[in-house]
């Protein structure tokens, strides 16, 4: 329901925006500015769109060569603001868009049925976000050049649940890995490997790690 919210919120914008504007001519040889129209690239792309200085400014639609769609801002010639880019296979992407990238908060919905909703950076995950696979495992922290980077939690489908650091996607630094039985490791570690730490047993056993051994 949202998505079809977001959806006719658009509609109603661009409808605005081309009552607003006068038409574009249909010569293309002159500049197009200030105007609403609806223009073919040399690719077959189409943009449906404000023009200002003969680039699309405002609220519009494109259908690109290739079948993917966007329906959203633009500024400069470029993607810009809020929009929606939805893909053939049917995956799509709502949020903020920058210089033609994604940027700032929006929500990616994969074909494969993996989502991620968070931060953007020039295009890449960056900040806070949620990552949930369609087999049911979660990522909820930090990210940076799409990697999980920093403090964050991964829930696992086996029912086990890492809570601790990252470092390009890897888990460094201090973590706590708790299994479905209720033991776990507390500790540090290095390239996803336990270096030093404490294995505390469901039974209440403790056991240390030294160096990356267990020391039982």
């Amino acid at each position: 329901m949202k998505k079809i919210f977001l959806a006719l919120t658009f509609v109603f914008v661009i409808n605005g925006n081309a009552l607003a504007l006068s038409d574009c001519p249909k010569d293309t040889s002159v500049e197009w500015d200030n105007c609403f129209g609806t223009y073919t690239a040399y690719d077959g792309s189409t943009f449906t769109v404000g023009f200002k200085n003969d680039l699309y400014d405002g609220q519009g639609t494109a259908s690109y060569y290739n079948g993917d769609t966007y329906t959203g801002g633009f500024y400069n010639g470029l993607k810009h603001g809020q929009g929606i880019y939805s893909y053939p296979d049917g995956g799509t992407y709502t949020g903020g868009f920058k210089n033609d990238l994604r940027h700032g908060q929006g929500t990616q919905i994969f074909a494969d049925g993996d989502t991620y909703t968070g931060g953007y950076k020039v295009g890449l995950y960056d900040g806070q976000g949620t990552y949930t696979f369609a087999k049911g495992e979660t990522y909820t922290g930090e990210f940076k050049n799409n990697l999980r980077h920093g403090q964050g939690t991964e829930n696992y489908s086996d029912g086990s649940t890492y809570t601790g650091g990252f470092k390009n996607g890897i888990a460094n630094g201090q973590g706590t890995m708790t299994l479905k039985d209720g033991s776990k490791y507390i500790g540090s570690y290095k390239n996803g490997d336990w270096t030093d730490g404490i294995i505390y047993e469901a039974n209440g056993n403790k056991i240390p790690v030294i160096d990356g051994e267990i020391k039982n």
